[in-house]
């Protein structure tokens, strides 16, 4: 098994670091860390965007329906691999 990892795809989102609530920054050994999700969808919105970033939120969060707080948006390109198979 090869360790070597291939890219089947681009996502680049921009996200506003401000909204970051405080306490969900992490301090750690090596530096500070908050936990996101993005969420690619199957279509482009209106600006031609195709994803979003959100704070994650702990199963805590989820099961009682803490509002969610979006970072940014941004888009996913599938890389093609052209090579025949």
């Amino acid at each position: 098994m090869s360790n070597q990892r291939k890219v089947i795809g681009t996502l680049n989102i921009s996200i506003n670091l401000d909204k970051i609530p405080k306490e969900k920054i992490v301090k750690g050994e090596k530096g500070s860390y908050a936990n996101l999700t993005a969420l690619i969808f199957d279509g482009d919105d209106q600006y031609g965007k195709n994803s979003t970033a959100m704070v994650s939120k702990t199963a805590e969060e989820r099961e009682s329906n803490v509002d969610t707080i979006y970072l940014g948006n941004g888009w996913y390109n599938v890389k093609v691999d052209k090579a025949p198979f």
